[in-house]
């Protein structure tokens, strides 16, 4: 499924990688181009769970398992 958002960097423990969209964000899981941080992107992601089930140690909404992340 693709996912078009803005792609922001948290400092939350080692560090979060999150797409945020109007009214909703996610947690970004796999390999994220750090050049593309600040910019508006387009993920291919699938959920990582079912909804509501799936959240991180960053307990901050659900998670995407990313194939590609590309400027959007």
């Amino acid at each position: 499924m693709i996912y078009r958002g803005k792609l922001v960097r948290e400092d939350i423990g080692p560090g979060v990688w999150r797409l945020v969209a109007v009214g909703q964000s996610w947690v970004l899981r796999g390999a994220i181009p750090p050049g593309l941080a600040g910019q508006a992107v387009e993920v291919d992601a699938e959920p990582d769970g079912r909804p509501g089930e799936s959240m991180g140690f960053e307990m901050s909404g659900p998670v995407l398992r990313v194939r590609r992340v590309s400027a959007g």
